[in-house]
């Protein structure tokens, strides 16, 4: 028995899934295309200039200290990449006493260390 003013909601066809799919392959697509082409990049270098140019000139600090890894390194030390972390510790106690500043480190390594090489 209907009552007076309702109204049956009827089922049309479902387009949701499909349009979603649809918005999902264009997106990876654009995303795809633009990254192969390189299409971003000048307008990723003007932003990058137009930073520093609102930026302003800055100074040169004297405090900052570069590490340089080579062969002789790898020879002295005996060791392969990535050094256990007490090695790195150490070269920043030394920089630290030094200085007599703070320090910060930027190292990249392609996988965790060992407990074995952590330890030595």
């Amino acid at each position: 028995m209907a009552i007076h003013g309702e109204m049956r909601r009827t089922r049309g066809p479902r387009f949701g899934p499909i349009a979603f799919l649809a918005c999902v392959v264009i997106a990876v697509a654009v995303g795809v295309v633009t990254y192969a082409t390189d299409t971003l990049r000048e307008l990723e270098s003007d932003s990058i200039d137009a930073r520093y140019r609102l930026r302003g000139e800055q100074g040169s600090t004297r405090s900052v200290a570069l590490v340089h890894v080579d062969d002789v390194t790898f020879d002295e030390l005996d060791e392969q990449w990535p050094f256990r972390r007490s090695l790195h510790a150490r070269v920043i106690d030394r920089l630290r006493r030094r200085a007599r500043a703070r320090s910060s480190t930027t190292c990249s390594s392609r996988s965790p260390p060992s407990p074995r090489r952590t330890a030595r």
